[in-house]
């Protein structure tokens, strides 16, 4: 956007733009200022529109959506990654900027694997992702004993047809050491590092910084995307399955809650059984997790 921009859609009332935004925003007196050519390529430092994980992106081309009355809409290529960046741009001038290619598989070149395990029930609670929480995890020799599955759909003020037919499915390990469990979903990649760490499995929830953003790294602070997949792991304070079930309809409408105020609808205790893996450590269930991930990251509501 230009300097003088101030749509309120797009900004907030000071003239500033409104932060991390699904679709990332930027001043383009701002993306000067932050790029610098190296080796070649022009490189913006960041953070991009206060996102803590875009960082160190190149810029790769300036285009323009152009339409006229008689011509169908086309895209106009400004700048194509080479030479002098220009001095202005139009306004609604789209910035195309990636990351290395280690970002299609992982956060971070040194832990590929788009998983995370929220270990809160330590006496310092902590965010492990990808790879290296293989081997950094606690109680990584204890062995998962039984595995359990859930189902739910979400709250919705008006439930569409798709809504009532629509289902979550998730995993509740129990561990030999009965201390608790561990909640094993898959969902959308960056949908909790990208929704300021809100997740229905946390107590604070409704605070505006729930502890869970504040111990993620940077790096799984992200614009979500519906188009990958995450799986996220998190360590709940419950140490049989019944305990677990009665905290999931003591949030629902099978509890006292208002139908506003449910984390989840029609919660359903659907499967139980032993885990017979042979290696069913915490450390080998994380890296089957990271494995599985990392042969396909894709993400479909309907079918994964």
């Amino acid at each position: 956007w230009p300097d003088d921009f101030t749509d309120p859609k797009h900004c907030l009332p000071n003239g500033a733009l409104k932060p991390r935004r699904g679709i990332p925003q930027i001043r383009y007196s701002d993306l000067l200022a932050g790029c610098q050519q190296v080796d070649g390529q022009w490189m913006f430092a960041g953070p991009l529109n206060g996102w803590p994980g875009l960082v160190n992106l190149q810029l790769v081309s300036l285009t323009l959506r152009v339409s006229s009355r008689f011509t169908m809409r086309k895209i106009k290529r400004l700048w194509n990654g080479q030479g002098e960046l220009p001095d202005k741009v139009p306004i609604k001038t789209r910035a195309t900027l990636r990351m290395g290619g280690w970002a299609k598989i992982g956060w971070s070149p040194e832990s590929r694997g788009f998983c995370w395990w929220y270990e809160q029930l330590r006496p310092e609670p902590r965010v492990l992702f990808g790879e290296s929480m293989i081997a950094a995890l606690d109680h990584a020799d204890s062995k998962a004993v039984r595995v359990h599955l859930y189902a739910h759909r979400y709250p919705k003020s008006h439930e569409s047809l798709k809504d009532r037919i629509l289902w979550h499915a998730l995993l509740l390990l129990e561990w030999d050491h009965q201390k608790f469990t561990t909640v094993v979903e898959l969902g959308l990649v960056n949908g909790v590092g990208g929704y300021a760490g809100k997740s229905a499995w946390l107590d604070d929830i409704e605070h505006p910084c729930t502890q869970l953003y504040r111990l993620m790294p940077d790096a799984l602070k992200l614009p979500w995307n519906e188009r990958g997949s995450e799986i996220r792991c998190v360590d709940m304070p419950f140490t049989t399955s019944d305990e677990f079930y009665a905290h999931m309809k003591k949030h629902s409408e099978k509890g006292e809650l208002k139908e506003a105020d449910c984390r989840w609808v029609a919660p359903e205790h659907s499967l139980t059984e032993s885990v017979r893996l042979s290696f069913c450590k915490r450390s080998d269930i994380a890296r089957y997790l990271v494995n599985y991930l990392c042969a396909d990251t894709t993400y479909d509501q309907l079918t994964r």
